[in-house]
């Protein structure tokens, strides 16, 4: 659990500002596509069977005059297509939600681990910055770091509880 977590620390301050935006974006276009596909199908319906292809008195047969299949076929790829926008714009939800609770978390832990973490991850301070702020050896640093991890973990497990801590 440690190890993703650490990984979910890098990518925390992308996850809290960048992906709500994806998912908007996502969901927008997944509706927008949505209308491509009607107006597409409907403008291939009516070039398929027109007036004046209605009108013709030449017999195309059933094969070369039908085109349901193609209708269909295009239908069920726009279909695919969107079901896939929504998946994304899901999964980039769920990772935005995710950051929200370890921010939450990063914001419960004692001081000096809060720090540490805070400046790190989700303002993106380089060490030797924080170390320098902070009055703490480089050793020092890094056993708050990791400390503050295992605490974080700790209250990722136990979930929310306010007492976790």
């Amino acid at each position: 659990m440690i190890k993703e977590l650490k990984t979910e620390l890098k990518t925390l301050y992308e996850d809290l500002t960048v992906t709500g935006e994806v998912a908007s974006t996502l969901i927008s276009m997944a509706g927008e596509v949505s209308r491509d596909r009607s107006d597409f199908l409907k403008d291939l319906y009516f070039r398929d069977n027109s007036k004046l292809k209605v009108m013709e008195t030449v017999y195309h047969g059933k094969g070369d005059g039908d085109s349901t299949m193609e209708m269909i076929n295009i239908s069920a790829g726009y279909d695919n297509f969107v079901s896939d926008l929504h998946k994304k714009a899901e999964t980039a939800m769920k990772s935005h939600e995710r950051a929200v609770i370890i921010l939450t978390g990063i914001l419960r832990l004692p001081s000096p681990h809060a720090e540490i973490l805070y400046f790190r991850y989700l303002k993106r301070i380089p060490a030797d910055e924080i170390e320098k702020k902070l009055n703490m050896s480089r050793t020092t640093y890094f056993r708050y770091q990791e400390r503050g991890i295992v605490l974080l973990d700790e209250y990722m497990r136990k979930g929310k509880d306010d007492n976790c801590l």
